[in-house]
């Protein structure tokens, strides 16, 4: 009587505590980034029942004390992705986690949420201030990205650092170094201007003026002069070259040209006006079809920041480029199940799951190990399905339990009668 009584008791504990665990998990359904709890269950110890004679039977004779309540072990599997039109949130699209360091600086931990958004400072966060950790490049110079980067390499485990990220960012501007100039003149020698604007180092916008004028016919070729300055914005004259000589044959095509030198600051502009047909050419009437191209970006502002599939972090500027700035960190464990929860979506490393690590290639550079999806979230992974009937299961079985108790406590009311 009283083993059952004590079964019972344990019964109704175990399954009080799997109640508890279940419905934490349907209470964090709508929780980014969760991980749900799966509740564990072991066998009290057993007491062996007395064998006839002391003789040994062909099948053990236990008989069981009880349930109680062994583990509630972590499910890591991944959550449905759900998209979102937000530029700072991302997902992981496997295995792996977030760096994350506390606001105060004290202690790094881990998390799959991605719902990222700016602190007052204008650094990106998680909802609980923290720091997401990751690389930044080294191009990043008081506010200022010196050169455009296209992939940053992820640094040792305990070098990574808070993503600081300044948003008054600007890009350096890429000097103006070519001018391509080509387009029919015509035969009748009619003058010809090509304008553009060009880039200097120290950010200024500037015009690049070229005109050309046929100053001679000779027999079976023409002699032009093309003239070239260069205007800042206030339209003032802030350099001017030597005429320099074209030579067109009789073909209409160059035979010789004296290439200007054209200085944009401490800049030399190189000037193209094409070979062959492929170029300047005088042909036919009076029809001038005219172009010219000029490389060089201007100096950008940044608009937003996003990220990519290769983790990096994407400054967009408003002169139409990007620029990869930083790289999240994706770290990895031996044993992610001896993680320890501390609430808050949040887990810390114990002596169970190993120190945090990178996954390395081929050539031991270090990788995420994972793709991460930009703009989406990782949901729960609870499935109210089994959570629900989970729980249906676990209020049956405690119902057991505590008519167990119910009827030992009469057997025991009973044998108290008899005696």
């Amino acid at each position: 009587m009283n083993r059952s009584f004590y079964n019972g008791v344990g019964g109704t504990k175990a399954h009080q505590f799997a109640i508890d665990t279940w419905a934490n998990n349907i209470a964090n359904i709508s929780t980014s980034g969760f991980k749900a709890n799966i509740p564990q269950f072991a066998e009290l110890f057993s007491t062996k029942v007395a064998q006839i004679n002391n003789q040994a039977a062909p099948v053990a004779s236990d008989a069981g004390n009880g349930v109680r309540a062994n583990s509630s072990a972590i499910s890591m599997k991944t959550g449905s992705i759900m998209p979102t039109d937000r530029e700072l949130d991302v997902a992981l699209g496997g295995e792996g986690w977030f760096g994350v360091m506390s606001s105060d600086g004290e202690a790094a931990h881990f998390t799959r949420n991605g719902s990222l958004m700016y602190n007052r400072d204008g650094d990106i966060v998680n909802a609980d201030g923290g720091y997401m950790l990751g690389t930044l490049t080294n191009e990043l110079k008081e506010g200022v990205l010196k050169e455009m980067v296209r992939y940053i390499p992820l640094s040792g485990v305990d070098t990574q650092e808070p993503l600081k990220l300044p948003q008054d960012l600007r890009i350096a501007p890429v000097p103006t170094r070519k001018v391509t100039i080509h387009g029919n003149l015509g035969a009748e020698g009619q003058p010809a201007s090509f304008n553009t604007n060009i880039f200097a180092r120290n950010g200024d916008v500037n015009v690049l003026k070229l005109r050309i004028e046929k100053t001679s016919e000779e027999p079976n070729k023409s002699l032009w002069n093309m003239y070239a300055s260069i205007e800042n914005k206030e339209g003032k004259k802030i350099f001017e070259a030597p005429p320099a000589p074209i030579v067109f044959g009789s073909n209409g095509a160059v035979e010789s040209f004296q290439i200007p030198v054209i200085k944009n600051g401490d800049e030399t502009i190189e000037l193209s006006i094409g070979e062959g047909f492929s170029g300047l050419v005088t042909l036919g009437g009076n029809l001038i079809d005219k172009s010219i191209l000029a490389d060089g970006v201007p100096s950008g502002k940044l608009t937003k920041y996003h990220f990519n599939r290769d983790g990096h972090i994407i400054a967009a500027f408003d002169n139409g480029r990007e620029s990869a700035v930083g790289k999240l960190a994706v770290y990895h464990f031996a044993n992610d199940q001896g993680l320890e929860k501390l609430g808050d979506n949040r887990f810390s490393a114990t002596a169970n799951s190993g120190a945090p690590l990178f996954y390395k290639n081929a050539a031991g550079e270090n990788i995420l190990g994972t793709d991460l999806i930009p703009y989406a979230l990782e949901l729960s992974n609870t499935s109210a399905a089994q959570a629900l009937t989970e729980l249906i299961m676990l209020q049956k079985a405690f119902d057991a339990n505590a008519k167990a108790i119910s009827t030992s406590d009469q057997l025991i009311q009973q044998a108290l009668k008899m005696v």
